[in-house]
């Protein structure tokens, strides 16, 4: 079955650009072109869509306000941006709601790997349940200890890069949200073979926004006792050190580890109530850690750490491609 990909953009020569740039995957696509945002909403109201690649800056309604509906009423619909208006601001704006920025113009190479990419990856997806976890994406939440350190040290004048550098090395939440912040809108292919770098050489005022735009937020001290967040970090804390030292060596450790973690992270952050019946099993039942998880989420911890950070851009942990 053709997979339905909706293309928005206000300017017609530019879905006259994109049409014939796509035209080798009419066998496997069904697209429509709009030019407004409303009859795009039309069309994900009455039909299944798959993907959603729209521009930002539309007059009837702007991009990221099209972005915003399909994530809360549609979160199964792959969200990408495809606009040569890529300030920081409007990369804040959006990172809550898309799965990729892409910088206009793309090589045809390059939207066709951003879409495909990410559907396949939503048909490793087995149910809507894990569907709607996973694409609704946002933000993993932090420590408490972590969020407000952070403030504290971005309000400073200087911030100091060594006390950022701990504070990253402290939370793998917050080194998750970094990286996928790095991954989101980056016009070429990364240094797979140095996250840590990527993560931790992330400027302080870009921090400063993104705590202020909401991506960076912290989880409740009850959650964060609850569920021990310290302790569940502390494998990554050891590993962050590492790498700090040997960014090589430690590299497909840190990335291992950031899977695992996330992962757990995610089923904590998008139900509690269910994490803490999987734990529950675990003590009381004996129950299998991945049939526990299977159970309440429809898949294991590490399955959704490998499908979020491929949604991510991540190459190599789904599948080839950014």
């Amino acid at each position: 079955m053709k997979r339905r990909i909706l293309f928005v953009d206000d300017e017609e020569r530019v879905l006259n650009a994109l049409q014939r740039m796509l035209y080798k995957m009419r066998d496997e696509w069904d697209m429509l072109f709009f030019t407004d945002g409303n009859e795009a909403v039309g069309e994900m109201a009455s039909s299944t869509v798959d993907a959603l690649v729209s521009d930002l800056r539309m007059p009837a309604m702007s991009g990221d306000c099209l972005l915003e509906k399909a994530h809360e009423l549609y979160p199964g619909i792959i969200r990408i941006v495809l606009s040569a208006f890529a300030p920081q601001l409007t990369v804040f704006k959006t990172f809550l709601f898309a799965h990729r920025f892409l910088i206009k113009p793309s090589a045809s190479e390059v939207v066709i790997r951003a879409i495909a990419s990410r559907l396949s990856l939503r048909d490793q997806m087995s149910t809507e349940k894990a569907q709607a976890m996973l694409l609704r994406m946002g933000s993993i939440s932090l420590m408490p200890t972590t969020f407000y350190g952070l403030v504290d040290l971005v309000g400073q004048v200087e911030p100091d890069r060594a006390e950022l550098k701990r504070i990253i090395n402290s939370d793998a939440a917050l080194a998750a949200n970094l990286l996928r912040f790095s991954l989101f809108a980056l016009p070429k292919q990364v240094n797979v073979t140095d996250i840590y770098g990527l993560i931790s050489s992330i400027d302080t005022k870009v921090i400063r926004e993104m705590i202020r735009s909401g991506i960076l937020h912290e989880s409740s001290a009850s959650t964060c006792l609850r569920f021990g967040l310290k302790e569940l970090s502390q494998p990554f804390r050891e590993i962050a050190a590492r790498a700090e030292a040997d960014r090589v060596a430690s590299n497909d450790e840190l990335v291992s580890e950031l899977i695992d973690v996330v992962g757990k992270l995610l089923f904590i952050d998008h139900e509690d109530v269910l994490y803490a019946e999987v734990l529950r099993r675990i003590r009381e039942s004996n129950q299998p850690e991945d049939m526990a998880e299977h159970d309440c989420f429809d898949l294991t911890h590490r399955e959704a750490g490998r499908l979020l950070f491929g949604m991510w851009g991540l190459p190599n942990i789904a599948m080839d491609g950014n």
